[in-house]
């Protein structure tokens, strides 16, 4: 029997070389896809000599409307994008047809540029809820066209724990403290951490933020604690809460001396999961130990 020959996919180009923002708004004007593929290969969109890659992206239609006439069978449209890495240059292609011309009702989605707005708020500690607040300002959005919380939610979410280690993994966070933990030996400039309670086994010990059990770590180096090696009556000590609970859900204490001549010497920072009294007396308590 003779064999069947490979039919090779034929693409149609829709746009060649363009900007990536202008394609990513291509992308999002057509019907709602999802990426199946992604990888890297060598660029082919440019024409620079200097070898570089290309992001290669398949996506395949996920469109309501189309699954609704689908019968099982699933839409034969696909779409393949390629970004170069250098310039961030776009081609845009796409092959087949979709089952249905009709499209489905979408809750509003984040564009690429309000992706890249969120993720700049996002990085300064701001709330989802701020920050969908302020796309609203930004993109001249209405209740209609403003992407919901849940959206805004999920995305920030997936960004902070993903890209900037912003999580509740309290055994990743324990491993951390742990390998900074004042030992004696470190280097002047070294930052290390301390605190007044410690495990069995003599480092610092990490509580889970509650009530019961708080959070309360010291961050110091050794040339800022002996900012401290002066007369008693030379200085005043402070200690002040600083936090912005728009951006962190928790206080930072800022133990510092100020000298004869006003200036400011920063001896310690200690990151709490409360602000009581008791937590400011275990802080100081750390930071003597340490100190001596």
């Amino acid at each position: 029997m003779p064999s069947t020959p490979n039919k090779r996919h034929v693409w149609t180009v829709l746009v060649r070389a363009y900007p990536a923002d202008d394609g990513n708004m291509l992308i999002e004007a057509m019907k709602p896809s999802k990426i199946t593929k992604s990888q890297l290969t060598a660029c082919n969109v440019c024409n620079l000599a200097v070898p570089h890659k290309m992001r290669v992206r398949e996506r395949r239609c996920r469109d309501k409307a189309c699954k609704e006439v689908s019968a099982g069978k699933p839409c034969a449209w696909y779409c393949k994008t390629q970004e170069c890495q250098k310039l961030h240059l776009m081609t845009v292609a796409e092959r087949g047809e979709h089952l249905t011309p009709r499209r489905g009702v979408e809750p509003v989605r984040m564009t690429a540029a309000m992706k890249a707005f969120a993720t700049d708020l996002a990085a300064q500690g701001l709330k989802p809820s701020r920050i969908r607040n302020g796309m609203m300002t930004r993109f001249s959005l209405d209740h209609e066209t403003l992407p919901s919380l849940q959206v805004v939610q999920r995305f920030v979410n997936h960004y902070t724990r993903s890209r900037l280690r912003n999580n509740d993994f309290i055994d990743e966070a324990t491993n951390d403290i742990w390998e900074a933990g004042f030992t004696g030996g470190e280097a002047d400039d070294a930052p290390f951490t301390f605190s007044w309670r410690m495990t069995a086994d003599g480092k610092p010990w990490v509580g889970r933020g509650t009530d019961e059990d708080p959070f309360l770590v010291g961050i110091s180096t050794k040339n800022l604690l002996r900012k401290a090696e002066r007369d008693p009556a030379s200085f005043i000590l402070h200690m002040d809460a600083t936090f912005k609970l728009s951006q962190a859900w928790y206080p930072v204490f800022v133990v510092s001396v100020s000298d004869s001549n006003r200036t400011f010497h920063l001896l310690a920072i200690f990151i709490s999961s409360q602000r009581k009294e008791e937590h400011y007396t275990e802080a100081l308590c750390a930071l003597r130990r340490v100190y001596m």
